[in-house]
This record gives C-alpha cells, structure tokens and sequence, in this order.
C-alpha cells in the first residue's frame, strides 16, 4: 500500500524484503547485470505462480533494456491488472510509454491501448519528444521541430481512438537546462518544450496541442 509520500526508494524496500526466495534471487541477478539469469529466474516465478504481480513489472524492465518496449508495456498492464497498486508498474509505465520518441512504432500504441480496457478513466501524464529550434539543430529526424511535431499529431490521432484515455498532459511546456543531456544536440537542455528556452518562441507542436485542447472544450474531438 503507498500513498502520495511512497518513493522508488520505498518500493526498492519492499522489493527486498520479498518473500519468494526465486523472485529475490531474480532481483539480485539484475542488480548485477546478470539479465539473462534473472529473466530465466523471473519466468519460473510467472510459471509457478501467475498471479505475482511484482514478477511481471520486473521482467518488464528487462524488456526495456532489450528494447522490446511493446512487450515491457504489456508486462506492466498485466502486474496492474493483478495489483493495481503496483507502484513499480506504473513508475514503469511512466517510463515506458514515449511512443514516437523511445519506440517509433505507433501501431504498437494502440495495440496496446485496445488490449488493456481498464476499468476507470485514464490520462496520459507525460508524452512527448525534443525539438531543437536552435541554429544547431537538425530540419528533419529526431530532434527536429518537424518530428516533434508529427509525434504530437500521431500521439492524438492514436489516444483519441481510445475512449478510456480522457486526457493528455505534454512533457513540458519550456526547455528547460538539465546537466544530465549532454547529447548533440541537447547540449544541457531538455528541448522536450513546446515553447523554447527564451519562454517565447513557440514551437510548431504548440499550435498542434492548442488545436486540440480547443477542440476537446468545443466537444469536436
């Protein structure tokens, strides 16, 4: 059980004091990096016990880092369908659900988002993607103002399709500095903005998000 004070920290706790000894075992395979033993050790534990739902968020993470984003999304689905109050699942998801930006396959999204069919209204809290408008950045690709905006576009289009998904929060309105992207063209930003740096200049996916927020208040969307 967590409440708005539960942390990762809390949940890295609880993870330890687990009492399935194979699913402890799994869990100090992966802090070792040891990932193909602990994938091996957590599908015994589905096997054996399909209702663990910790199993299925933490066999997820390995997904992640096999880039199987698809799989690792549907894993997290399958622990909250268990316990909803996986926190890790859902801090997974969190995560997870960059479609267009950490996985560029869509039509994943929405196979996804039809085989869930959660009982209770969903808003998406984070989504997004970089648009460097800087005289460094790239016209077309990733970290161009074009693909930003088209993952906006796709993102709707798909969400909307999804009559449980009532909502959907951009990540963020300005770039902001951060220390931790060092990327070429990121260069100490998170350019994840739908307004640039200077809080002025507006960025193509600003007007595409405005359209649809206005469409949403007229009932049009």
């Amino acid at each position: 059980e967590f409440n708005d004070d539960y942390t990762i920290e809390d949940d890295n706790n609880e993870l330890r004091e687990a009492a399935n000894e194979m699913f402890l075992e799994a869990y100090e395979c992966f802090s070792n990096e040891e990932y193909e033993k602990s994938e091996e050790l957590l599908s015994k534990v589905i096997r054996k016990n399909p209702l663990y739902s910790r199993a299925y968020s933490s066999l997820s993470v390995i997904r992640a880092e096999q880039q199987r984003l698809a799989e690792s999304v549907q894993l997290n689905l399958d622990a909250l369908s268990i316990n909803p109050r996986n926190f890790r699942a859902i801090y997974n998801l969190a995560y997870a659900l960059y479609y267009g930006w950490y996985d560029k396959d869509f039509e994943d999204l929405e196979t996804i988002g039809r085989n869930s069919d959660p009982d209770r209204p969903v808003v998406i809290s984070e989504t997004g993607a970089d648009a460097d408008i800087t005289p460094q950045g790239p016209r077309t690709g990733l970290f161009s103002e074009a693909y930003q905006a088209e993952v906006y576009r796709r993102q709707i289009a798909t969400l909307s399709r999804l009559d449980y998904v009532k909502g959907m929060s951009p990540w963020i309105l300005y770039d902001f500095r951060t220390e931790r992207r060092q990327g070429v063209y990121q260069r100490g930003w998170n350019r994840k903005g739908l307004v640039a740096a200077d809080k002025t200049t507006r960025k193509e996916a600003f007007g595409i998000l405005a359209d649809f927020y206005a469409r949403r208040a007229a009932g049009d969307a």
